[in-house]
């Protein structure tokens, strides 16, 4: 078995235990977390440079959480003012799948001007998130039924206060680690 197959069936059976655990939303970081790069939220060399930096274990899970067929949403939940970036890069590195089923919720200037999100972590991203889901799907998204990825610690333990599952992304990230932690949360 080659090393992408294996990666590809260990990011399918970490879909298939996220399922499981009951969860139906994974919201990930972007920067030092999907990427093994902080952008600044002002990246000028272009989504291709950007996407030499993508952690293979993320695009692994996101392309086997995009295959599933299962209620298993995605969001990317970032500081970035630079959504469009993001959704490029998404676009480059997974080519196979339908990026726009990944709902970016990004501080954008006119999102920014209606949310203070200093002292809330990610939740405020999170929470645009679950809305625009029963907005579109009419689901709902209890807190323990969210996963928080994000190299951030004070981000993650945010999430966990507020009752989500929640993940620090450090640089030795993979998707053993991932599958790991999920086994045991």
């Amino acid at each position: 078995m080659s090393v992408k197959q294996s990666e590809t069936e260990e990011a399918r059976a970490i879909i298939s235990l996220l399922i499981d655990k009951g969860i139906k939303l994974l919201a990930i970081d972007f920067d030092r977390t999907i990427v093994s790069v902080h952008t600044l939220g002002a990246w000028r060399q272009g989504s291709s440079k950007l996407a030499e930096f993508v952690r293979p274990c993320f695009k692994y899970l996101l392309t086997a959480a995009l295959e599933s067929e299962s209620a298993l949403y995605v969001s990317v939940v970032t500081y970035s003012k630079q959504p469009e970036l993001i959704r490029d890069v998404l676009k480059l590195v997974l080519r196979k799948s339908n990026v726009n089923h990944i709902i970016i919720r990004a501080n954008t200037n006119d999102w920014v001007k209606d949310h203070t999100t200093s002292m809330l972590g990610k939740e405020q991203h999170i929470a645009a998130v679950t809305t625009d889901l029963y907005n579109k799907h009419g689901l709902i998204v209890h807190p323990s039924e969210i996963l928080l990825l994000d190299d951030d610690l004070d981000n993650v333990k945010v999430a966990v206060e507020f009752g989500h599952k929640g993940f620090e992304i450090n640089d030795g990230v993979t998707l053993a680690s991932l599958r790991s932690f999920i086994k045991n949360c």
